[in-house]
């Protein structure tokens, strides 16, 4: 079987504070910024080895479990061991928060991951990067709400 490893890179500047934006990632616990209708059951107490999974209706259910989380840095790393709805295993991430300026910040968000072919590569990069511009866009319409 032939494995190819992939990385996924977005970048999305945000008109709010880093420790705002911070502050409703680092939750492992909640998922406020996801503006589709879910449940969410949480495992743990926030510290890395906490599983959350996700359920949206009519999909399956994605668990992630929380590798690491940084508060000096503004950052948090986790993977999704089930429920991806693409070909690709073995996925993990990464989303920082750098300031840019006083009342902005740069979201990164970077992933790692494996698939078995050029074709499910394309496909799994196309709906990652597209999944992260929707929940950039629920970040910033949360925070938007809340300014």
């Amino acid at each position: 079987m032939n494995i190819i490893v992939k990385n996924t890179y977005f970048i999305r500047e945000m008109e709010f504070a880093a420790d705002k934006v911070w502050a409703l990632l680092s939750d492992f616990g909640t998922l406020d910024w996801l503006l589709v209708e879910h449940k969410l059951e949480v495992t743990g107490d926030g510290s890395p080895g906490t599983v959350r999974i996700l359920k949206i209706e009519g999909a399956e259910p994605v668990w992630e479990v929380l590798l690491a989380k940084d508060v000096a840095t503004r950052t948090l790393s986790y993977a999704v061991p089930v429920g991806l709805q693409f070909p690709v295993a073995n996925y993990s991430a990464t989303m920082k928060i750098e300031a840019t300026g006083k009342g902005s910040s740069r979201l990164n968000w970077h992933s790692t991951w494996f698939t078995a072919n050029d074709e499910d590569a394309e496909t799994a990069m196309t709906e990652i990067l597209r999944i992260y511009n929707v929940l950039a866009d629920g970040i910033e319409t949360v925070l938007g709400k809340a300014a």
